[in-house]
Parts: C-alpha cells; structure tokens; sequence
C-alpha cells in the first residue's frame, strides 16, 4: 500500500533484480518502473546498486551503456569496483559486491523518506529491513515468487508489505530482445 503524501525512496539490487527479471523472462522498463512509483506517491530518490568491472577504456562494455541511461534519466547510480584475483587453478576471478553501499544508502535516507521498496531478493537484507522499521520507515520488499522463487522468505515476512514483480509485469516490462 502507497500514499500519495508519503516519501518513497527505491533502491534497486542490479543483480538480484536483473537475475529475478531474466527468470521471469521479462526485461524491465526502466523508466516505466520510475513513473509508476512516482505516481504512487512522492518519489525522492530511486537509487541503483551495481559492481562495475575494470575494462580497458577502448573495449565495448554493454553495463556502461545501461548505467549512463539510467544516471540520465533519474536514477541515482551506486557501483561498486570488482577486485580481480587468481583463484587456486590459476583463473582470474572478480569478486564485488553492492549490498553494504545500499545499506548504507538506505540507512542514509531513512531520515528523508517514510517507505523504502527494496528491490532484492537477497536475505542478507534482512537487518536493513529491521533497522528502518525501527527508524519508523516502512519497507517494501519487490522480488517475485510466482514466477521464480529468488526471494528469501525471512526477507518477504521481515517487510511491511511484499510487491511481486509478476503483479507489475505489464506496467514495468517491455519486449525482450530477439
């Protein structure tokens, strides 16, 4: 539930909304998804969480082209650099991960937003949720279930409310590419 008077801030998890999102065989639209939630009600902030890989300036990277449309058109784009290792059998690895710069994001806003919707499915973000609800912000969590159970159930029961993407799917979705 939404009121149009409150603050909302969303903060997306890239990963876990995109990993949701090509389970359920559906490409999100974006800027679809920013409207709706600022028609519910104030929308203040709608950030977005990703790791960003180190690439040579002159290679082609599809997720640069992703993150500048959506700094371009109201998100507020959070990276976070992957850092290369060489595991035990020699293969070069990347480890990264945005979950402590969105939970510091959120926290951060708590004071500026009266409902938070998380976009994850991730159970570690169980405590983000807590310790908003004891700031006194709702919180939302957006994953799906129907579709493809990516969501943790301690996440969705820790929530005031649990928004599945399927229910969304024909107001933030758009043809998936051929």
């Amino acid at each position: 539930m939404f009121y149009t008077s409150e603050r909302l801030g969303l903060f997306i998890d890239g990963f876990s909304l995109f990993q949701t999102s090509r389970a359920m065989e559906m490409q999100v639209d974006y800027k679809a998804l920013h409207d709706l939630f600022a028609a519910k009600s104030r929308l203040m902030r709608a950030q977005y969480f990703a790791t960003e890989h180190d690439h040579n300036a002159d290679e082609f990277n599809p997720q640069r082209a992703t993150l500048d449309w959506l700094k371009y058109n109201g998100f507020d784009v959070k990276t976070i650099r992957t850092r290369s290792f060489t595991g035990t059998d020699g293969e070069t690895r990347y480890r990264g991960n945005p979950s402590v710069l969105m939970t510091c994001n959120a926290l951060q806003q708590a004071e500026h937003i009266d409902h938070a919707v998380l976009f994850t499915g991730n159970a570690d973000f169980e405590p983000l949720i807590n310790t908003l609800q004891e700031r006194g912000t709702r919180v939302s969590v957006a994953s799906s279930i129907r579709t493809t159970n990516l969501c943790s159930d301690n996440l969705r029961r820790a929530a005031d409310n649990f928004i599945d993407l399927e229910d969304l799917r024909g107001q933030i979705s758009k043809p998936l590419a051929a």
